[in-house]
């Protein structure tokens, strides 16, 4: 994706992050994929307002902590936005969820949690994926806001807040143990 850096047209980085400083104001997150990002200089204006979120199997940036820290160096305010399915699509085992949170815990602002399926798109939480993301509910503080991204149909929405309750629920002793 090419941006237009020289002018404030609809749809260029200028104008995208012109209109972002409304939201600034108001002091809400601005959740960024920071593939979209050309000119760092324009988002530092954005300060702690954004949140980089990592990123899926399908982008070629911040994907993985490794990745991350150049954006991190240039926006050196903003925030983390951590999303778990993006990790766990991006690797299975969960090494790479746990790096990122290790690496940027102390900016980590918002939590995104579903399934990310081959395809990319956000599906209810399996019970697979409840076991992986309880691996690493000891290292996110109930404090951080949550969005649940999983795709799903009004019928299904309490039972997909109950997988994302058990999804958040640290390892009992039973690792085998799954509440759902």
């Amino acid at each position: 994706m090419q941006h237009d850096l020289t002018c404030n047209r609809p749809g260029s980085e200028r104008h995208v992050v012109d209109r972002l400083k409304a939201v600034h104001e108001l002091d809400v997150p601005i959740v960024v994929h920071p593939d979209v990002i050309s000119d760092f200089g324009m988002w530092r204006e954005l300060g702690s307002a954004v949140l980089l979120e990592n990123m899926d199997q399908r982008k070629q940036v911040c994907r993985t902590a490794t990745e991350m820290y150049r954006f991190f160096d240039e926006l050196p305010e903003a925030k983390f936005c951590f999303d778990i399915g993006h990790a766990r699509q991006v690797d299975p085992t969960m090494t790479v969820a746990n790096e990122l949170l290790h690496a940027f815990s102390d900016r980590l602002a918002e939590l995104h949690i579903s399934e990310v399926d081959e395809r990319c798109r956000h599906v209810a939480i399996t019970r697979s994926a409840i076991r992986a993301y309880r691996t690493m509910a000891h290292q996110i503080a109930e404090a951080i806001p949550v969005i649940i991204e999983s795709m799903i149909d009004e019928r299904g929405i309490d039972e997909e807040l109950s997988r994302t309750h058990a999804a958040l629920q640290p390892l009992s002793t039973d690792p085998l143990a799954v509440p759902v």
